[in-house]
């Protein structure tokens, strides 16, 4: 309640748990803290960041404004509509292939631009991932948020001594394994082995190990060996998480180079078309109906979430009123008896007498003495009511982690069963295709030895009959062979150039196809430059127009402005040139003119708070104006970002 207070008495308006609102700003996320608890390393992340704003990163939150106050500091950020990754992991929803692969590329991006800049976050996970869907459009941005625990390098640093801080499960072998209370040797690598268990859990609904066991966690950053799961099926994913699972540092693959791995390229695209083309296996079939109906389960869970989060803010703001209604209603309940209390002994004071005044006025006296205790009772059992919920929702996380825990080890055991069943299914096939294959090769060798045993006989048969003619007509079988040999060299040394003419043919149809390609690219390359000129001059232009148009409009309201007050000059002095002249003639007699005074005087009073009313209306006129600049960047920003982001993919 302190939070919100503070909040809008900065001219905030609190919606939500997360947003508020600014008739500047718009809808912003704020995060607020006691004066102690701020750390201006954040800030300082904040200021490289934002230090070149043409070239900002669309996947990273920018902080705003921040500001101290006596107690609080309120850091102002961009605000994101659709929570975290965590919400969506926790439900373990099928994310098909292509989601994942847009997901990791905005990650990486988002990574390999604070990398750029020397910052280090050391606390990726799921929690920090935010989830903003610009504009109410389709399109769907994760943001990399909470820059508490960064590590900054200078320009000729790659490595730095680090502290032990992030979260157990996501940390990095370097940073986990030794003693905490020493500096571990680092780099930004740390940031993609955690990126690289956050895929691993969002691919396979669970971790590479226990992560509420820290001994399994670190069992298994000391054993260094990654078993693939079954359900990772694509070669080219499982290739880049073993990258980026690598236990060595020196091994680990970067954000940057991440971004080239061939599971981002065309032809990995390629093959998902054709795996999920209708000429393809009725496996591949199911698999795209599953994809389909996965996609479907993840954009209503995002619309149930965002519904659940609106119900429950909507509640607990009600919730807040009539709490707060009730405590004002008995407030005012206990000053109105304070006050009757004291009414009556000022009553009392005019009574004579002495002694009855002063008992009325000792037992009045004990009442408010006694109303004061209980109110001060009142505030110390609300206090304990404080302490007490707050216990019970401790109590209730902490049976939450419990239940957590033991719905993880459940699904550890279904998961071992199911790898067993699988694994009994894949023994059995083997084993059946093994039998048959056996029989198949037994059927073909007895059928094989009756072909060979008929060949024979006839063989015997047939050479009998010819070692007779063979004797007339050896002669002139040697003759045709030698006819025959002399044919075949003729028409092997015939086949022989018309290959080596053919390749020659191919490879000069394949340089003047590698010239034309050169071409073509060029061609695209200089249409893609001339493009983006004629859109910058189009905004330009756009941005000429509009400021032309404000001029004209402010001279506009500047002339109208100037012959209203050109007109009230002139009939003021009217006015004055009028009573000067019924002063002069002195034709009425003193009541007359005390009542024209009066009508004038009222007159008077009723132009001056027409020309306030018509001073508001156009310092309004003013503020609407720039509101609708502000808009007008706005959209122009937003434009150029979705353009960027249109031509990044």
């Amino acid at each position: 309640m302190e939070e919100s207070r503070l909040l809008e008495s900065q001219g905030f308006q609190v919606k939500g748990l997360m947003d508020i609102y600014h008739r500047e700003l718009g809808v912003v996320a704020a995060k607020v803290m006691k004066n102690e608890l701020f750390d201006v390393n954040e800030w300082n992340v904040s200021g490289i960041l934002n230090s070149d704003p043409h070239n900002m990163c669309p996947f990273i939150v920018r902080n705003i404004l921040a500001k101290k106050f006596d107690k609080m500091t309120v850091i102002l950020m961009e605000f994101a509509n659709l929570g975290n990754l965590k919400n969506i992991t926790d439900t373990n929803v099928n994310i098909p292939l292509p989601t994942v692969r847009v997901i990791m590329k905005q990650l990486l991006q988002g990574l390999s631009y604070i990398h750029s800049k020397g910052i280090v976050h050391r606390d990726i996970k799921g929690a920090n991932i935010l989830l903003h869907n610009p504009l109410n459009t389709g399109r769907i941005n994760l943001q990399i948020a909470d820059f508490g625990v960064v590590k900054i390098l200078t320009e000729a640093q790659r490595t730095a001594l680090m502290s032990v801080v992030g979260t157990n499960a996501f940390m990095s072998p370097e940073l986990l394994l030794g003693n905490d209370n020493e500096l571990k040797s680092a780099d930004a690598k740390v940031d993609v082995w955690s990126f690289g268990i956050l895929i691993y859990q969002i691919v396979t609904h669970t971790f590479p190990f226990n992560p509420y066991k820290i001994g399994s966690i670190f069992q298994f950053a000391s054993s260094k060996v990654l078993i693939r799961p079954y359900s990772i099926t694509d070669d080219n994913l499982w290739n880049l998480l073993v990258k980026m699972l690598a236990f060595d540092r020196k091994d680990r693959i970067s954000a940057e180079d991440a971004l080239k791995h061939p599971f981002f390229s065309k032809i990995q695209k390629q093959k998902e078309i054709e795996k999920y083309s209708p000429s393809g296996s009725v496996r591949d079939k199911d698999e795209v109906m599953s994809n389909d109906t996965d996609k479907v389960e993840f954009n209503n869970l995002l619309e149930r979430q965002r519904r659940d989060e609106e119900a429950e803010e909507k509640r607990r703001i009600e919730i807040e009123k009539k709490r707060q209604e009730e405590e004002q209603n008995k407030r005012d309940q206990q000053l109105t008896e304070i006050k009757m209390k004291q009414n009556e002994l000022d009553q009392l004071n005019v009574i004579k007498s002495e002694e009855y005044e002063k008992d009325k006025k000792d037992k009045l006296q004990r009442e408010i003495d006694v109303m004061e205790k209980v109110r001060q009772q009142m505030s110390i059992n609300e206090d304990k009511i404080r302490e007490k919920k707050q216990k019970e929702r401790e109590q209730r996380q902490i049976q939450l982690d419990q239940e957590r825990e033991q719905r993880w080890k459940e699904f550890e055991i279904m998961q071992e069963r199911k790898r067993k069943e699988i694994e009994d299914e894949r023994q059995k096939r083997w084993k059946e295709e093994e039998e048959q294959r056996l029989r198949r090769q037994m059927q073909q060798e007895e059928e094989d030895k009756q072909r060979r045993e008929k060949r024979l006989n006839k063989r015997e048969e047939e050479k009998k009959k010819q070692e007779e003619q063979d004797k007339k007509k050896k002669e002139q079988e040697q003759q045709e062979i030698k006819k025959k040999l002399e044919d075949q060299i003729k028409q092997r040394q015939e086949i022989e150039q018309r290959s080596l003419q053919e390749e020659e043919e191919k490879r000069k149809k394949q340089e003047q196809d590698q010239i034309e390609r050169d071409r073509i690219k060029k061609q695209q390359d200089e249409a893609r430059e001339l493009k983006r000129k004629a859109n910058e001059e189009e905004r330009e232009r756009r941005n000429n127009e509009f400021e032309l148009e404000l001029k004209k409009r402010r001279l506009e309201e500047e002339a109208q402005l100037i012959a209203r007050r050109e007109e009230r000059q002139r009939k003021r002095e009217e006015d004055r040139e009028k009573r000067r002249f019924e002063l002069e003639e002195g034709l009425k007699s003193r009541d007359e003119e005390r009542k024209k005074k009066k009508e004038e005087e009222d007159r008077k009073k009723k132009e001056e708070e027409e020309l306030q009313k018509k001073q508001q209306e156009d310092e309004q006129r003013q503020k609407e104006l720039e509101q609708e600049e502000l808009k007008m960047k706005e959209e122009e920003e937003m434009r150029r970002i979705i353009e960027e982001q249109e031509q990044d993919e």
